[in-house]
């Protein structure tokens, strides 16, 4: 201690050189002087221990590591009033960081800290929607753990606002375009569908005009041209023959069916594209189930997400066709409020429809599998301005 030991052994935990086994022994060395006192934490703080410690603890590949790091972490914190301050923004600090285990870690411990203090760091706010995007359900885990303990402290509001608030993502597509570019992209469909057939009808009449009779050639090279898609300023000369054609092709108009069989395939194991989602979807359904668990928790907190605006933005992720697991925490946080409050229910009644309705309440975990798109866009476009007054 008096010749420099702890400066060394800080020195090992975050040593890119040190094997994980060096410094996991180094952390249990330390860990055995912070227990001898409060005088010997004081010490370790003053040598900028907390930060030596935390940076391994981020930077660790070894789960061992990580896990003596946050226990030393927590004893430096216990029954030492001068740095548990540091130790607890120190925590915070390594949230940000490039492993799920550490951000685990990491919450874990701060949810303890925070337990024994009156204020909470303002900084938690953007922490706790940065980690909602993890793809890793135990960080999602400790993150809405941490959530329900700051309920009680001043950020709780601005948590619930935030939540709230990634349930409408407001700088991606917006989800109602689905059912217009599947609409556009079946009218192409359309369009090729009537050109082939006006073509093909020209191309026969040109070509008994002009070839001759058992010319074979002239027919195969006429019969293997591509067809030009009309352009739009002559589909109005084309209404009959559209119809005509609608009739013959059944497969025409089914924009919504060709959609939800997209949606089915969507969820197949069986897909060898791997859609990867996109960090404000995942974060979109962490937000959804949260507020579901914190409604639980607190009528009171209930009525403020209420208050805030929730009911719409619910219904807005709802309708989310790329991303089914943000529709099925959003169902099942709205069904929650659906059966708590009546007023709610015929809201979210008036808002869906009779049909769409039924079939939320009767089925709120499984009936999104059979959404159309449609029905989704419905979702997507509410117009709710509930916030709760009457309650």
């Amino acid at each position: 201690m008096e010749h420099g030991g702890v400066l060394c052994l800080q020195e090992v935990c975050i040593s890119s050189d040190a094997k994980e086994v060096d410094k996991r022994w180094a952390l249990k060395v330390l860990s055995c002087v912070a227990n001898a006192g409060t005088h010997y934490k004081e010490i370790m703080c003053e040598c900028y221990g907390i930060r030596a410690v935390a940076e391994c603890m981020a930077k660790s590949k070894s789960e061992e590591t990580q896990e003596a790091a946050r226990d030393l972490l927590e004893i430096l914190a216990e029954g030492n009033p001068r740095f548990s301050d540091q130790v607890y923004k120190g925590l915070i600090g390594v949230l940000p960081c490039n492993s799920p285990k550490a951000q685990q870690l990491a919450l874990q411990s701060i949810r303890v800290l925070q337990a024994n203090r009156n204020t909470a760091n303002r900084a938690l706010i953007d922490r706790i929607v940065y980690l909602l995007e993890s793809l890793h359900l135990e960080v999602q885990s400790a993150v809405i753990e941490l959530v329900r303990v700051l309920m009680k402290f001043d950020i709780a509001d601005d948590i619930l606002l935030a939540l709230i608030t990634l349930l409408k993502p407001q700088h991606e597509i917006q989800l109602g375009k689905l059912f217009t570019e599947a609409t556009s992209d079946h009218d192409d469909d359309d369009d090729n569908e009537i050109s082939s057939h006006t073509n093909s009808g020209d191309e026969e009449g040109h070509s008994s005009r002009l070839s001759p009779a058992g010319s074979h050639n002239s027919y195969n090279n006429i019969s293997e041209m591509k067809p030009t898609p009309v352009k739009s300023t002559k589909l109005t000369k084309l209404s009959t023959k559209q119809a005509n054609i609608r009739d013959r092709h059944p497969s025409i108009c089914k924009t919504e069916k060709m959609m939800k069989d997209k949606h089915t395939k969507h969820h197949s194991s069986d897909s060898k594209v791997d859609n990867q989602p996109l960090p404000v979807f995942v974060q979109q359904a962490a937000a959804a189930k949260c507020l579901h668990i914190l409604s639980q928790d607190s009528p009171t907190i209930s009525i403020k997400i209420i208050k805030m605006g929730a009911i719409s933005n619910l219904l807005y992720a709802m309708g989310n066709l790329e991303f089914p697991d943000a529709q099925r925490q959003a169902s099942l946080a709205l069904e929650y409020l659906c059966k708590t409050y009546t007023l709610i229910d015929q809201v979210v009644n008036e808002a869906m429809g009779p049909v769409l309705h039924e079939e939320f309440i009767k089925n709120p975990d499984s009936y999104y599998l059979q959404m159309t798109p449609l029905q989704a866009d419905v979702l997507v476009s509410n117009r709710v301005n509930f916030i709760g007054d009457e309650l």
